[in-house]
């Protein structure tokens, strides 16, 4: 059996330096290359200037929800088989296992590029709509995330991959637990995976919107302001400090993604000429691929890992 592998813990944000040219990137989304940490800085900056709809803004709101990731890629509900839920490089030895919900898949397309470059295969383990952490949510639909937990985590111990990325939605209205709660629920899953001997990181969640987008966008076309989201959301807050906590503890690596999206205290609804979300709280497709870039570099370490 292999020994689980810890990284050192580095909370990223993959910025650099503001550059002059970094409103250069704000071409059409359709082909617009990946965006460099300058770039992507500048665009979340000029965001909250934004006021109203470009044609161009105004015409990806049609087309919002099939940029869900689990749209776009057709993805069923449930991944538990080796071979259900398989991107990048299908033939290789090579394997990251992207363990969670829909919080995870939003970040598909970048890690496609990555595994594609980097020739190795990419794994889906989990349910839509279940977090990694090992919580209580309140609600019916709720009631089967533990056996799929348990499922989840036997298969990615029988494939022993090189690396696991964990994501999850970690802001549920009728969660009224704590931060170390949700925390301690996550270290119980990370332990039920030391069989696998993989490395782990953890991607981390965003913060999500009280209204509902892009159809607040439809409504409010010269009022985006009137969409742009707390940046933390007070009213639905997340328990990113329990999951840093346990990045901390393990000496695990930690992405934080919400600079690529917000500034300090706000969220805006529109970034460049990207609608960047599907909805009020997952990653549209093309804006995911725009943050290729910060996104590579962000995880270099684990694809390090996860190709060695």
């Amino acid at each position: 059996m292999k020994r689980q592998r810890w990284m050192s813990v580095a909370i990223l944000t993959a910025f650099g330096a503001l550059s002059a040219s970094g409103l250069a990137a704000a071409a059409s989304p359709s082909g617009t290359p990946a965006g460099s940490a300058a770039e992507v800085k500048a665009l979340v900056a000029a965001s909250v200037k934004i006021k109203a709809l470009t044609p161009t803004t105004q015409s990806q709101i049609a087309a919002a929800g099939g940029n869900f990731a689990g749209n776009y890629y057709q993805l069923p509900d449930g991944c538990f088989t080796a071979s259900a839920c398989v991107f990048g490089d299908s033939s290789s030895s090579k394997t990251l296992v992207l363990y969670g919900d829909s919080h995870i898949r939003m970040w598909l397309a970048p890690l496609i590029s990555m595994a594609t470059t980097s020739h190795f295969k990419i794994v889906i383990v989990g349910h839509a709509g279940c977090p990694v952490a090992a919580v209580t949510i309140p609600g019916g639909a709720y009631g089967a995330c533990s056996h799929y937990r348990s499922t989840g985590e036997a298969l990615i111990n029988t494939l022993k991959p090189q690396a696991v990325l964990i994501g999850e939605r970690t802001s549920y209205p009728s969660y009224k637990g704590t931060d170390a709660q949700w925390g301690a629920g996550l270290q119980k899953t990370i332990s039920n995976l030391a069989p696998s001997g993989a490395t782990v990181a953890i991607m981390g969640d965003i913060q999500v919107f009280s209204v509902t987008l892009p159809t607040c966008l439809a409504i409010h076309p010269n009022g985006v302001a009137l969409c742009a989201g707390k940046n933390p959301n007070k009213a639905i807050p997340g328990r990113e400090t329990g999951e840093i906590n346990v990045a901390k503890a393990n000496h695990f690596l930690y992405v934080n993604p919400t600079p690529w999206l917000c500034t300090t205290t706000l969220c805006s609804a529109v970034i460049g000429d990207y609608l960047p979300y599907s909805d009020s709280q997952h990653v549209a497709v093309p804006y995911s691929r725009y943050l290729t870039t910060v996104l590579a570099t962000a995880l270099a370490p684990l694809v390090t890992a996860a190709t060695r």
